[in-house]
């Protein structure tokens, strides 16, 4: 007895000491290759096979490796049915070279199974709403298509959103499956949907002290009585987030206080950290040279949404002083009165001026229409070359843009487009009589990754006898750091006979840029530019040719630019840095 007590101990002994041993020697490297599948089916196949998550773990032994592989082929079939294929036929191999383990899986999908039927219910519809027989209709799956699991589940869940957008948020499934009968590789779906009543938007209560609750409730994208979506409510958070009137928005449906069909809405807003924002810049640009500007912004001046903001601007040929303040009128989502008033000094090439200006503009914008109108007062002291003046007009004006952009500080594909039309006369209160317009445009495109192609261009025109009954900001001109490049600022448009320029009636310009993207936030570019302000649109235009380096930054691209003015005889050369977004 005592002997066989021993020797069932030794083997015991024996036996532990294999299965502790074996993990101690070197740990088998698996390779794991999967042929016949790719795509969804191929992520799938290698997210539930066991033998793949686990081929670079640490202290695998042999046991471990063939067991795993023993449940490739079961882990495979469960992982092509949620795509349809019921039926697949899978081949398995499992061999050692060397230290490493080598793993084949070579897989047949045959042929997925089919939708057969397709029947979707809607219970308790009391009348026909066009837009339930929409989310009906845009469920993802189709008789004839291939069945997938994961597109019906996703359908099922935006099925369900689509309806409570509509205002049935007690919508829910009483049935929803799917029956297969492998035999006729064939799957019929049959779904039936309570849809419940349908809410209304009730009361809503603003939890704010802040601002007037009569100008908050022009910000809300709904009345008391339409129909009830979430998807509204979560709309009217991020439009009050942009109002910077608030640090903090809560848009809560109270829907457990409901009263029969009217859901009360309650709108939690916090103070902003800071009322007032003040900014301070120092930079250079070689059309301004250096420049340094400081400004104040109060956002809430009153519990109206009034807001105020003043600006200092002092460079080498130019000092501003704007001041602006907004009123929300009509829509506060979009439309402003906004009153200006603004001093600025400015020198270029043979021109001086001294603006004081006074406006009042009625403005549209939301995310990418820009649209109003109003007028200016504008009193001008100018010296042209040897030539002194004064022009004191009052200018009503409308202008419209168009911005559409993926990200309109560094932008892949993107558009600017603008009409600015405006005028004078005599006959009202102004030393001169003009009409004026401007069209100007830019379109960024990515024809290939990593390279854009940048094109500007603008047309303007002047009803006016002379030129010199403009004064220099209503003239036009071209050249400069964003014009033709190769030239100074300003410095293309017509001359006198004394050869002073003094501007002209028309702009024509015109820019193509080609950039390549280098390395991370870097590129360089090419381009050609054309334009000049003329008297005679048949006077010949500066052409600049150049190239230039481009970093990106999060608030937009510094660009380092060397152009010839190729139009001129001894060609020379700029340079030209600036700073900014794209659109």
């Amino acid at each position: 007895m005592k002997k066989i007590f021993v020797g069932m101990l030794i083997c015991i002994c024996l036996f532990a000491g294999i299965l502790i041993g074996t993990p101690l020697q070197a740990a088998p490297l698996v390779d794991v290759t999967i042929n016949g599948v790719e795509g969804k089916l191929l992520d799938n196949v290698r997210a539930a096979l066991t033998i793949y998550q686990k081929k670079d773990q640490e202290n695998l032994n042999e046991w471990q490796v063939r067991r795993m592989h023993e449940d490739a082929k079961g882990e495979i079939k469960k992982a092509l049915e949620p795509f349809g294929y019921y039926q697949s036929e899978i081949s398995t191999e499992l061999f050692e070279i060397g230290e490493i383990w080598q793993a084949i899986y070579t897989i047949t999908p045959g042929v997925p199974v089919r939708i057969s039927a397709l029947d979707i219910q809607i219970r308790n519809q009391d009348e026909t709403v066009q837009e339930i027989e929409e989310a009906v209709a845009a469920f993802p799956l189709q008789q004839g298509m291939a069945l997938d699991h994961e597109l019906y589940k996703e359908g099922k869940k935006n099925l369900l959103g689509r309806l409570a957008a509509l205002g049935y948020i007690d919508a829910a499934y009483q049935k929803s499956e799917i029956r297969v009968t492998l035999a006729e590789n064939d799957a019929k779906i049959d779904m039936q949907i309570s849809l419940g009543p349908r809410y209304l938007f009730g009361e809503t209560e603003f939890d704010q002290q802040l601002l007037a609750p009569e100008f908050l409730v022009g910000y809300l994208n709904y009345q008391k009585g339409d129909i009830y979506s979430p998807k509204k409510l979560v709309d009217l958070q991020r439009i009050l987030y942009r109002t910077n009137y608030f640090g903090r928005v809560v848009v809560q449906a109270e829907v457990d206080k409901k009263e029969g069909l009217y859901i009360p809405i309650t709108i939690k807003m916090e103070d902003p950290e800071f009322f007032d924002r003040y900014t301070l810049g120092l930079g250079y640009a070689t059309d301004e040279g250096i420049r340094g500007k400081i400004g104040w912004e109060n956002r809430l001046f009153n519990k109206f949404g009034h807001n105020v903001s003043v600006e200092l601007k002092l460079a080498e040929r130019e000092t501003s002083v704007n001041f602006l303040y907004g009123v929300p009128v009509n829509d506060p989502r979009y439309d402003k009165v906004l009153l200006g008033a603004r001093y600025n000094k400015e020198s270029w090439e043979d021109t001086d001026t001294q603006i004081l200006q006074g406006s009042t503009t009625y403005q549209h914008k939301d995310r990418r229409f820009t649209y109003g109108g109003g007028f200016q007062v504008h009193d001008e002291e100018y010296e042209v070359g040897s030539k002194v003046g004064e022009k004191f007009l009052v200018v009503p004006f409308v202008i419209w843009s168009l911005v559409y952009a993926d990200d309109p500080i560094n932008t892949t594909n993107g558009l600017f487009f603008s009409i600015k039309i405006q005028g004078a006369s005599e006959t009202v209160f102004s030393d001169s009589t003009f009409g004026q317009s401007i069209v100007s445009g830019k379109l960024i495109t990515t024809p290939f990754d990593g390279v854009r192609l940048i094109s500007r261009f603008s047309v303007g025109a002047t009803a006016v006898d002379s030129v010199e009954d403009l004064p220099p900001s209503f003239r036009f001109y071209a050249g400069g750091d964003k014009s033709v490049r190769g030239f100074a600022y300003r410095e293309l448009a017509s001359r006198d006979s004394s050869g002073t320029i003094i501007g002209g009636k028309y702009l024509l310009f015109g820019s193509v840029e080609l950039e390549k993207s280098i390395y991370e936030n870097w590129s360089v570019a090419a381009f050609v530019d054309t334009g000049k302000g003329v008297n005679d649109i048949e006077e010949n235009l500066g052409k600049g040719l150049g190239g230039g380096i481009r970093y990106r930054l999060p608030f937009g691209q510094i660009r380092l630019d060397i152009a010839s003015a190729v139009s001129e005889e001894d060609n020379p050369l700029r340079i030209h840095l600036t700073v900014g977004g794209d659109l």
